[in-house]
């Protein structure tokens, strides 16, 4: 764990890397059974790095798989799984499990990012753009302004004044987050006229 695996895997040759591999598994059957709030930290989380590490240059998806999905507690853990899926050309699997993590957190702007991406890979332009919607709603800021414009397309203008309807709305009698969104957008003139 002191040095990155990458940069020593190929040195290790055929009779390292297995040996490594037994090690790993070694650390591995020190796992807990399930992750508790007590059991997620400290060594728990060296064994699991360096599971992640080893799986990585060994190509061994499963244990990647079974590493990561050891403790799927928090948004973020759901986004780690994601990428490993879109990692090793899995869109299919990472577009279910995209879904699935959407409605365990759906107030979770980044697994809303997420998802959106997978649906517009796998073509589902609509779906995506409702997603990068949801998004934008959840957390207005430049960047879910920045997805919502990508994904709408030649439809900006319509969603462009719909998003700025949803931010007056929930600002009151206050502009600021419209201000610094036409800021962002290139529209001085607007942003100047509102403040």
């Amino acid at each position: 764990g002191t040095l990155r695996l990458t940069d020593y895997w190929q040195a290790l040759g055929a009779a390292g890397q297995a040996e490594y591999g037994r090690l790993i598994d070694a650390e591995l059957g020190r796992l807990p059974a399930t992750p508790s709030e007590q059991n997620r930290w400290g060594e728990v989380l060296g064994i699991r790095s360096r599971a992640q590490a080893y799986a990585r240059c060994a190509g061994d998806f499963d244990l990647l798989q079974r590493v990561l999905r050891w403790d799927l507690s928090e948004p973020h853990d759901h986004l780690t799984v994601l990428a490993s899926l879109r990692e090793f050309g899995r869109e299919r699997e990472a577009l279910a499990w995209a879904e699935q993590a959407v409605k365990r957190f759906p107030r979770d702007g980044r697994l809303r990012a997420a998802f959106a991406e997978c649906l517009h890979a796998a073509g589902l332009d609509e779906e995506a753009l409702d997603q990068c919607w949801q998004r934008f709603r959840l957390v207005p800021v430049p960047a879910s302004w920045d997805d919502l414009k990508r994904a709408a397309g030649e439809q900006w203008p319509q969603w462009r004044a719909r998003a700025l309807d949803t931010v007056q709305a929930g600002e009151g009698q206050a502009a600021t987050l419209r201000v610094e969104l036409l800021q962002h957008d290139g529209d001085l003139a607007g942003a100047a006229v509102l403040a």
